[in-house]
This record gives structure tokens, sequence and C-alpha cells, in this order.
């Protein structure tokens, strides 16, 4: 498991995305690796219950096997005809059985620290994802802002980086975005040096 915390802006959504396509490009024609994610959302936390962040990875993983498991078609039976919804306990169990079917799967949250944190669904959340882990040895990635409590609750297991773009970082963006700039900065080093260094200087490991 690994956790990336950082600033708001320092890029950890970028980073979540750069990975995401990373791994579809690597792995995506691969019936043996599941690959699933989630983006958090602040507005949407109504929707970001434990139940249902972990039915899209269950979707996610059961929609990238061969032929649809089929512990999840007798599922999905059960509760289209009774027009209800899975309960946690229904999901979390037919989660650990379609990732055991995988040699290996990746699951990525970005923005955790977004997600709905009433009636501990966060935490519920992450406790199911330590047992998926502990369980089948699913590779997880987590990102949110500078969080301790998630720090604490992903435990001392999970490796921890800080997302943070370095000063080197941010001079080769501007590098290339100088020929955006008016004609008479492009004329001139001595004030593209200036601007760079500027920026740099106010953007904070943003």
């Amino acid at each position: 498991m690994l956790y990336g915390h950082g600033i708001p802006g320092a890029g950890k959504t970028i980073m979540t995305s750069i990975v995401v396509n990373h791994l579809h490009t690597k792995f995506g024609s691969d019936p043996r690796t599941g690959i699933a994610y989630l983006y958090c959302n602040f507005r949407r936390q109504d929707e970001q219950s434990a139940t249902n962040m972990l039915a899209s990875i269950l979707k996610q993983l059961a929609l990238g096997r061969p032929q649809m498991p089929a512990v999840v078609e007798r599922l999905h039976e059960n509760h289209h005809a009774k027009q209800t919804r899975p309960s946690l306990g229904e999901v979390v169990t037919e989660l650990h059985a379609v990732s055991s079917a995988y040699s290996k799967s990746f699951i990525l949250v970005d923005a955790l620290d977004e997600c709905c944190i009433s009636e501990g669904a966060r935490q519920v959340f992450i406790s199911e994802l330590l047992h998926l882990q502990a369980r089948v040895r699913s590779n997880i990635f987590v990102t949110s802002r500078i969080n301790p409590q998630i720090a604490r609750e992903l435990g001392s297991a999970c490796i921890c980086v800080e997302i943070q773009a370095s000063d080197d970082d941010v001079r080769r963006y501007l590098d290339g975005q100088m020929r955006r700039l008016p004609a008479f900065v492009q004329k001139s080093v001595a004030i593209q040096e200036e601007v760079k260094r500027g920026i740099t200087d106010v953007v904070k490991g943003m």
C-alpha cells in the first residue's frame, strides 16, 4: 500500500491519472490483472458511502473479467427482483471473491480526504481496503491532502510519501511555457529567468 499526501495543488490527482493510464497501458489487455479506481469529491459526499465506493470497485473488477462472475450475477438478480441494494457485507464478500480471481490487482483512490466522514464512512472504507489488501494482496494507492488521521488509519505498514513539486519540476514546466509569453520576454533570457524565479518562489510546491 502506497499513500501519497500533499498540499492542495501539488498534483495528486494528475499523478493518480498518470498511474491509472500507465496501468491500463501495461495491463489493460491482461485478464489476470484487475484495475479499479475512484476519484473522491467533497461535492458528492452523499454518494460516497463506504458501501457505494466498495461497490464501484467491485463493479470495475467484475467488468474486467472475461465473463461476468457468477457470484456477482446472483447478487444482482437477487436485489433486482426485490428492488433493493446490496448490503456492505454482501459487497465486501463478493469483492474478495472477484479480487481473488485475479493474479494481481491494483486499486487507486484519489482525494480520500474528500470522502464522506459521516457515520464513520471513511474509516469503514479504509478498514475494508486494508482487509482486502491483507487477504488477496491487492496493490493499493491512495492520495489525500496532508491528514494525520488518514495516515493513522492506513497503519504503519503503509508506505507514505509526500507529493510536492520541486523547484526543478516547476522550472522545467515553465521552460516549456516561455513560448506562450510576449515576444519581448522570449528575446530576453534575463526576463525569462526573472519570471521563472518569481513563479517558483510563489508556488511553494504546487
